[in-house]
């Protein structure tokens, strides 16, 4: 979601802060300790509006957004800020809490739902891949919706739409949907291999190298400079190995064992890296952790 964020997102934009984007503001600021809001952008009315993503209720988020205020605002030479926070469910909306009220403090932004949003402005944006945050809007029929989608995704390219689908099928996730996205794919006049496509392929190793970079800089942080190399090497493998268990449930459904998620998280990261190269070109999980 926040890719697409970054990507403009118009049709969003418009629904949850009235304007579209014409300018996106760099989202780090100058702190005691680091603070990144999600998404900061000047708006087509001249506004500077301020987007936090939420899967769930936090009952700390107004004292966030009361900073995030703060260090947004003061790095615009004090201009006004809209602000918003975008959940994923009408339930998580309805526990969030929406500002702060003291003596000296009235603090108040806005708190919308994915589910209450109207799919069709995102069906019809003028960025194609915008309709896949439909996937999150509310609905009684999803087969249909996954359909509209897929429609509106055959007007781009081939490596984007690959990028698109690879997004909506994590996103579907979230509503158990991935099943009907994999079945209304392979049913599109354009022929797409779920697992042998090339954009999903870079997709794994994206993950891959996500995982490396994220356990590197966690070992940096919690581990003495003398352990720092061991820690990183323990964290990298870890990393891999859950990403590729993880695949290997997705190619092979039904016959990942305990004994194979014992054997994958053993392995050293050398291991799990060519196991990974060989996923697309093994039709079992026993042909490709024989060797």
């Amino acid at each position: 979601m926040k890719d697409l964020l970054w990507l403009g997102a118009p049709a969003l934009l418009r629904q949850v802060a009235g304007a579209a984007a014409v300018s996106l503001d760099a989202t780090e600021y100058p702190s005691t300790r680091a603070r990144r809001p999600d998404f900061v952008a000047r708006l087509e009315t001249g506004g500077l509006f301020h987007l936090e993503l939420q899967g769930a209720a936090d009952a700390d988020m107004a004292w966030r957004m009361l900073e995030y205020y703060g260090l947004i605002s003061r790095q615009n030479g004090g201009t006004p800020l809209q602000q918003c926070i975008l959940t994923l469910t009408d339930a998580a909306a309805a526990r969030m809490p929406r500002g702060i009220s003291h003596s000296s403090l009235e603090f108040r932004y806005d708190v919308r739902s994915f589910e209450a949003l109207d799919p069709k402005p995102l069906l019809t944006s003028e960025r194609a891949d915008e309709a896949v945050l439909a996937i999150l809007c509310r609905t009684t029929d999803i087969k249909t919706r996954v359909r509209l989608i897929l429609e509106r995704l055959g007007d781009l390219d081939g490596k984007a739409r690959g990028d698109a689908i690879t997004r909506l099928m994590i996103l579907a996730d979230l509503h158990d949907a991935t099943e009907v996205v994999k079945t209304e794919v392979k049913a599109m006049p354009i022929t797409i291999n779920l697992w042998d496509n090339p954009v999903i392929r870079e997709f794994v190793l994206e993950e891959v190298a996500a995982a490396k970079a994220a356990a590197a800089a966690e070992a940096a942080e919690k581990a003495a400079v003398e352990a720092r190399a061991q820690g990183m090497a323990q964290g990298m493998a870890q990393g891999e190995a859950k990403i590729l268990l993880r695949l290997l449930e997705h190619r092979f459904p039904g016959q990942v064992t305990e004994t194979h998620r014992a054997l994958v998280m053993s392995a050293t990261s050398d291991r799990i890296e060519m196991w990974t190269d060989r996923l697309f070109d093994c039709g079992s999980v026993e042909s490709l952790l024989a060797n």
